[in-house]
């Protein structure tokens, strides 16, 4: 049987997130991943080995990867959202193909998971990676177009316009990542990024496209079901079901963190009033989880509740009309 993993790292603060988000993907999936969890050791609490065992969820100690010099390379990670420790999500695929995976799935620990994964629609079979992709205008992430001209110049680019991969949800091919040294020209991007231009925004999001480029078009775009953003909305059919396999939960605003107004009106005014409907889908479910009273302050909103929102929404809304 074909040995499948999806794994999440980072520090010990992703860890009841990170629960979680194993968790949606176990029950919309089961019996066909294993699941891995990775941080510093040193930061697990007998409570947390325990209720891991109890999931069935691995825990890798990120001492253990030492060998691939995490650390020691990225001394600091420039978007200052994250601590470096981030970075092992891109060594893990080494790892777990020595274990015997053949294909793993880096997930970010503010995904929920919604919706039954089909395999073929993801899994990046031939190419080294898989992930849903847009292309972006590298001058609009404060990228100089002088540092374009010259790293297009010398192959690493094809030009200003490239490939984007949210890497959020991304599965890979162990054997083609590894065997193609994947892991260092994703470090090598990265540092030449970040001494060349720490002004541009999302360094690892822009290194992973250097990477992409590099494949010459071997990799596999999925579905933007796969990694659905909170900043956007879907359709949806008459009964109001969208079809979505995973929420990210993307920006500072996670649904765990308190709901502030004054925040959501800035959201609004912004065209984002959507986003504050997703926060109850993932606080409903964490809310089974174990440890949620404990790990989560916030709560789910009651329907008197949502009602108040959606009317908060609507009053900003006319506020906004009036100003124009």
């Amino acid at each position: 049987m074909m040995k499948r993993a999806v794994f999440i790292a980072g520090d010990e603060n992703i860890y009841f997130p990170a629960l979680v988000a194993l968790e949606s993907i176990r029950e919309h999936n089961p019996e066909i991943f294993d699941f891995y969890i990775c941080f510093n050791g040193d930061k697990i609490s007998p409570y947390m080995k325990k209720t891991l065992k109890k999931r069935c969820i691995n825990f890798i100690d990120s001492k253990d990867l030492s060998a691939y010099g995490i650390e020691k390379t990225f001394l600091s990670m420039n978007e200052g959202h994250w601590p470096v420790d981030v970075f092992y999500n891109y060594a893990l695929p080494i790892h777990l193909g020595n274990m015997g995976y053949e294909y793993s799935y880096k997930v970010d620990y503010d995904i929920l998971c919604t919706g039954k994964y089909i395999l073929s629609e993801i899994e990046p079979n031939g190419v080294g990676f898989s992930g849903w992709a847009n292309k972006v205008n590298l001058l609009k992430e404060n990228v100089p177009e002088d540092f374009i001209d010259d790293i297009a110049k010398k192959g690493l680019i094809s030009g200003c316009n490239v490939n984007y991969m949210n890497v959020g949800f991304i599965g890979f091919n162990n054997k083609i990542y590894t065997e193609n040294n994947m892991q260092k020209k994703f470090t090598d991007s990265y540092l030449l990024l970040q001494k060349k231009c720490p002004q541009a925004k999302l360094l690892e999001q822009i290194a992973f496209s250097f990477l992409i480029e590099s494949t010459a078009g071997g990799f596999m775009k999925i579905p933007e079901a796969y990694n659905h953003r909170v900043l956007s909305t879907r359709d949806s059919d008459d009964e109001f079901h969208f079809n979505t396999k995973n929420i990210h939960f993307i920006t500072k605003f996670k649904p765990w963190r308190k709901l502030e107004k004054d925040k959501m009106k800035w959201f609004i005014f912004n065209g984002g009033s959507h986003m504050y409907l997703y926060r109850n889908i993932w606080l409903d479910y964490a809310s089974k989880v174990d440890g949620f009273e404990y790990f989560c302050m916030e709560r789910p909103l009651n329907t008197m509740q949502l009602a108040g929102m959606q009317m908060h929404v609507v009053r900003c809304f006319n506020e906004k009309i009036k100003s124009l």
